[in-house]
C-alpha cells in the first residue's frame, strides 16, 4: 500500500525522488523503507525501473538502467 502510494506521488510530482549518480545518474530515487523505487524521466514519460529492498536495489537498478538506455 505504501509502495503504491509513493508510485501515485511520483506520477504527479516526478522530482520527488532524489537525482541519483555514477552509473545511476539518468535517474531518480524514492525510498519507501525498506525499498527503494528507480525511476527515469524522459520529456513527460516516467519509466519505472526497479524496486527493491534498499540493500540490493542499486545493482540490479544499474543493469536494467543500462540495458533499456542500449534499447532506446
Amino acid at each position: 500500500m505504501r509502495l503504491l502510494k509513493k508510485i501515485s506521488q511520483i506520477l504527479d510530482n516526478p522530482s520527488i525522488g532524489t537525482p541519483k549518480r555514477h552509473q545511476l545518474r539518468h535517474a531518480r530515487g524514492s525510498h519507501v523503507n525498506p525499498y527503494v523505487i528507480i525511476y527515469v524521466v524522459k520529456c513527460d514519460i516516467i519509466t519505472f525501473l526497479y524496486v527493491d529492498h534498499h540493500d540490493f536495489v542499486y545493482e540490479k537498478a544499474v543493469e536494467i538502467l543500462e540495458k533499456w538506455e542500449r534499447e532506446l
